[in-house]
């Protein structure tokens, strides 16, 4: 059976349409986890997927500005999606956050655009 951060990889690549890298990006000419190689995609992602049975981990700013430079020289997005694996399901009255460990780390610029997109496309905005 696999790892459960390569699970977790495999994942965010099938859910997000994207295509998985050499060796979980640990080749400098095809970094990240999984990537969007369509070039018609009108919003290209480069993902690095992280996955901990913590109950926390550390983030890094310069680490997270690197990953985003690497991924604006490339064209893209980037994101880092996160789960935490072993962590006991939640209840909740809110369903979208019953049961949920898995999240996403993205530039606040970029969430804001998402949002507008869904706003506009919804006819809120």
């Amino acid at each position: 059976m696999s790892e459960g951060w390569e699970r977790w990889e495999a994942e965010v690549a099938s859910i997000l349409a994207l295509d998985r890298t050499i060796s979980s990006g640990n080749r400098f000419h095809d970094p990240g986890d999984a990537v969007t190689r369509d070039r018609s995609d009108p919003y290209p992602l480069y993902a690095d997927a992280k996955y901990t049975t913590k109950a926390s981990f550390s983030l890094r700013s310069s680490e997270l500005r690197d990953y985003g430079e690497i991924a604006a020289g490339l064209g893209k997005r980037f994101i880092l999606p996160v789960r935490f694996g072993n962590q006991p399901r939640r209840t909740s009255t809110c369903p979208h956050l019953v049961g949920d460990n898995d999240y996403v780390v993205l530039t606040f610029h970029d969430f804001v655009e998402l949002l507008d997109g869904y706003r506009k496309a919804a006819g809120d905005h």
